[in-house]
């Protein structure tokens, strides 16, 4: 996680997905540049925030878009609920809509790639479940 995340080493970098309508700004909280933990866990914490009332209802979504997104919130939290149970569901439910369910089931990251500008595209997937 010390290792550094690009080459030539950088001390901030910009992230997009297709699925998210903000980008993700990751800083270097090292002098010897932006390593992989500072990526990983800014990433994260970002994915974790609450939406806003105008990420929700803005122009760019539709009411299917906004039922899509709805899905995706209920199905974290029964997931949380059905791991850690009933209580932390309905933790989850009461931080309500987090920038993470815009990924809908693709919320597991497989990497990245040079986007133009100097922005980098996150690559998600569904994920595999099992051996």
């Amino acid at each position: 996680m010390v290792q550094v995340a690009f080459t030539p080493i950088t001390h901030r970098t910009r992230l997009f997905s297709k699925r998210l309508p903000w980008f993700l700004d990751i800083t270097s909280t090292n002098p010897n540049g932006l390593h992989l933990y500072d990526l990983l866990h800014q990433m994260h914490l970002a994915l974790q925030q609450p939406i806003t009332w105008k990420d929700y209802y803005n122009k760019v979504l539709s009411e299917e878009n906004r039922m899509e997104l709805n899905k995706a919130y209920t199905r974290r939290c029964r997931e949380v609920g059905g791991m850690m149970g009933e209580e932390a569901e309905k933790a989850m439910l009461a931080r309500g809509v987090l920038r993470v369910d815009y990924l809908g089931g693709e919320f597991w990251f497989e990497g990245l790639v040079r986007g133009r500008g100097g922005v980098w595209e996150m690559k998600m997937s569904k994920g595999r479940r099992g051996p």
